[in-house]
Formats: C-alpha cells, structure tokens, sequence
C-alpha cells in the first residue's frame, strides 16, 4: 500500500480496487498513527515522512529486500 500511495494521492477507493477491502482500515489507521500519511475528506495523503519510507520500501522491493523492513 505504502508503494502505490508513493506514486501518488489516491483516494480510499482506489485503494481498496488495488489492494482489497479486507483489513483496509486497520492498515491505513496505522499508517496515519506511524506518521506516515494523513487521510483528509477520502483522500490518502502521504506526508514527508510517508514519501521518504515508501522510497525506502520500494528499493528493498527492487533488491528482494523489502520483506526485512
């Protein structure tokens, strides 16, 4: 989920068509209590903070890594 927010601001919607709904809430809940996103009337926002680890993420995902994060 942290990849696809990266890329761009992405509506609740979107991302329950590009991840499934099971578990949506609590994911997203805990992304916001992390700091790493903000959610403002249906939309996700990835703060500073979000875009720096969904970087991260998404390069330990290129080295086969991103499952020791």
């Amino acid at each position: 989920m942290i990849i696809l927010m990266n890329q761009e601001v992405l509506t609740v919607p979107e991302i329950v068509s590009a991840v499934g709904e099971r578990m949506l809430e609590y994911h997203l809940h805990r992304l916001e209590l992390a700091g790493l996103i903000e959610l403002q009337e249906g939309e996700i926002v990835l703060i500073e903070s979000g875009i720096a680890y969904g970087g991260l993420v998404r390069k330990e995902l290129e080295l086969d890594g991103a499952d020791k994060i």
